[in-house]
């Protein structure tokens, strides 16, 4: 539960078993019965055992959860005060980004709704998802979680790709982006109520599942049953395909030399091995450990990701009825985008050296 009082996870089973095999042994009972006795007893005693360990665990948690608060507290303050220069920039960008998309949105939206521009509303709604996006990345990477803001760069980019595609093909693959999220919505609700009796939550009411399938049904019959698929909005722009996928997305709008990179973002979202040392919140380590928290370690390239990819993305919608003035808030975008690299990599190595000089100082 605390620093001082850790929990070995065999603190009840070995005292249980030492109390059952004397037990055993007073009553006289030959060794072949021990074993089966002791795992008799365990299935019976569990349910009681779990219920007093809980009830000192409770007792125990308010001062051990005070104390893990008040360590997490100080943490996120030395993380902050070492790339805070980093950190304003980002948020620089996303202050620019946002006012900006929101002053075009309130300009347009009563001409984009006469017109049904449905490739302004796709952007525009695509636009606050990644400002959504880059306010969790932040989020993560002041608690400490570089990988963690690696992985949700990875939605980023997969808008700002996406953004791209809807700007190059228009109207109609706009309104089949939009529109698929119903689709997609009916075949979630299906798979939600598949497991709820194995998951033991709330089922969708029969109703609302019919209603959602009724409305993919009819959006099947109007743009073809390929938007059944992941990306079966994107079909028509690529020859017809009927399970098109991000890749063909990608090299539609020429990111595909972003394709590295991405592939490394999606390492942290699946199962696979992932050795400890490759992660970023290790990239400063002296020594192999197994990483489990936070970390202040690993910044840089989440903060580069992110602001490329939100000024990129930015730049897309504003593009798309330029005047002077979004011209110069994109160039303003740009350059506070290229500035945010060196500035962490320096605030890295500057931390990094004064650390390692008041280690030399400590060890004489």
């Amino acid at each position: 539960m605390g620093k001082t009082d850790p929990w070995s996870m065999d603190d009840l089973h070995g005292e249980f078993e030492r109390m059952v095999a004397k037990a055993c042994k007073d009553a006289d009972l030959p060794p072949e019965e021990v074993e089966a006795v002791i795992n008799r007893t365990i299935v019976r005693s569990s349910k009681g055992a779990a219920k007093v360990l809980l009830k000192e665990l409770r007792a125990r948690a308010p001062a051990m959860l005070r104390g893990r608060r008040a360590d997490r507290k100080g943490f996120e303050a030395r993380n902050f005060k070492r790339w805070r220069k980093a950190f304003d920039l980002l948020e620089m960008i996303m202050a620019i980004a946002y006012e900006a998309s929101d002053a075009f949105a309130r300009h347009f939206h009563a001409e984009a709704d006469a017109d049904d521009d449905t490739v302004f509303q796709a952007l525009v709604a695509i636009h606050a998802r990644c400002l959504l996006v880059a306010s969790e990345v932040l989020c993560l990477m002041g608690g400490g979680y570089a990988d963690g803001a690696i992985a949700r760069w990875r939605t980023l980019y997969e808008l700002n790709v996406v953004a791209l595609f809807i700007r190059d093909h228009g109207p109609i693959i706009a309104a089949r982006y939009l529109v698929h999220a119903d689709v997609q919505a009916a075949k979630a609700a299906r798979a939600w109520n598949a497991a709820a009796k194995a998951g033991d939550f709330e089922p969708h009411d029969p109703a609302a599942i019919a209603m959602l399938e009724s409305r993919a049904v009819e959006i099947k019959a109007i743009f073809g049953d390929e938007m059944e698929n992941q990306y079966g909005w994107a079909s028509p722009a690529l020859n017809g395909a009927k399970k098109p996928n991000f890749r063909q997305i990608e090299d539609g709008v020429d990111m595909g030399h972003w394709r590295g990179v991405y592939q490394w973002a999606c390492a942290h979202n699946h199962g696979g091995h992932h050795p400890s040392e490759d992660l970023l919140g290790q990239s400063e380590r002296d020594h192999p450990l197994l990483l489990a928290g936070a970390s202040n370690s690993g910044m840089t390239s989440p903060l580069a990701l992110v602001a490329a990819s939100l000024t990129h993305v930015t730049s897309t919608l504003l593009f798309t009825r330029l005047n002077l003035d979004r011209l110069v808030a994109a160039r303003v975008l740009m350059k506070l985008s290229q500035e945010i690299g060196p500035v962490a990599r320096k605030a890295e190595a500057k931390s990094l050296a004064k650390f390692h000089k008041s280690l030399s100082v400590a060890l004489g």
